[in-house]
């Protein structure tokens, strides 16, 4: 009589999914636009409410490390992407010139703004105009994905533990390791050579080092004192917002992640939300002028031909 009764809930619950997952198929336009009027409201609202709580926050501006941030930090960011990728296709025994491989990392960042399956997309659609399978193409996307997550817990939890927190901090690098661990077992097993899977995990871990740098800035360009040590531990922050899909790149989600990490790094939750949001703003107009600049260089290119 019990096992009648398990097996009509596990057909109401799976008939009860199935309408959920049609219902959001046929909606999904619609949750979407939801999405992003939350993650707007998020972000914006926060920045608001942070430069009403912080006095003095405007007169305190310094445009020299915003500038150095947009100019420097988001390119070097963005170069960073670019070698990602060559070692992706390396890795599938294809070559992608570097030109290619900045072009395609600056617009798939830029698409990435829009939806993380546009970002994921666009990578998926450039390595397989260089050769990669989809299958492939897809599987080595989504396993850099989770050795960046698992990088990145392993990396906040180390200055965690430098902060003090024992308990949180060797949790992070626990799950930091089992994540990071999985994701270089499956990346051995193409047999790419141990020299590509070093590689991978090196631009990971430069990627999470150069994060905390901009942030680092991004106080600065604030007049807000936040040490490198502090910034590190805030590294969870973007890669829990990119995997929230129905927002921009995470849109509002990275900002209030970083707030609720801020104690633990010994600044104000508002101060870090602000922060957060300084560094997207930096991230968004570095993309754009590196994304005019492609432009123009190949519509140069063009008419000289």
């Amino acid at each position: 009589m019990n096992s009648a009764k398990a097996s009509l809930v596990v057909s109401r619950l799976t008939v009860l999914g199935d309408r959920v997952f049609n219902w959001g198929h046929s909606h999904r336009a619609s949750i979407r636009n939801f999405g992003l009027v939350v993650a707007i409201s998020i972000f914006a609202g926060g920045l608001l409410l942070a430069i009403q709580s912080m006095p003095g926050l405007i007169e305190r501006l310094n445009a020299t490390p915003f500038v150095f941030l947009v100019l420097v930090a988001v390119p070097a960011t963005a170069a960073l992407n670019a070698l990602e990728l060559q070692i992706m296709a390396a890795m599938a025994k294809k070559n992608m010139a570097w030109a290619n491989a900045f072009e395609i990392g600056v617009f798939s960042s830029a698409a990435n703004m829009l939806f993380l399956p546009a970002g994921l997309l666009s990578r998926a659609a450039a390595l397989r105009a260089h050769g990669v399978g989809l299958q492939l193409g897809g599987s080595l996307i989504l396993v850099f994905m989770a050795l960046w997550f698992g990088a990145a817990f392993g990396y906040s939890g180390l200055f965690l533990l430098a902060l003090g927190h024992i308990k949180i901090g060797a949790g992070f690098v626990a799950v930091g390791s089992l994540c990071a661990g999985v994701s270089i077992v499956f990346l051995v097993r193409l047999r790419p050579g141990w020299r590509l899977v070093v590689s991978a995990l090196a631009v990971k871990l430069a990627g999470l080092v150069l994060e905390a740098f901009r942030l680092s800035l991004a106080a600065k360009a604030l007049g807000i004192g936040l040490g490198f040590n502090q910034a590190s531990t805030f590294s969870i922050a973007s890669i829990i917002g990119t995997l929230t899909s129905l927002v921009p790149a995470g849109l509002g989600i990275t900002e209030a992640i970083t707030a609720l990490l801020s104690p633990l790094a010994n600044i104000d939750s508002v101060a870090g939300f602000v922060i957060a949001g300084t560094n997207r703003i930096a991230v968004v107009l570095g993309l754009l002028l590196l994304a005019v600049f492609l432009v123009g260089t190949k519509r140069l290119r063009s008419l000289s031909d």
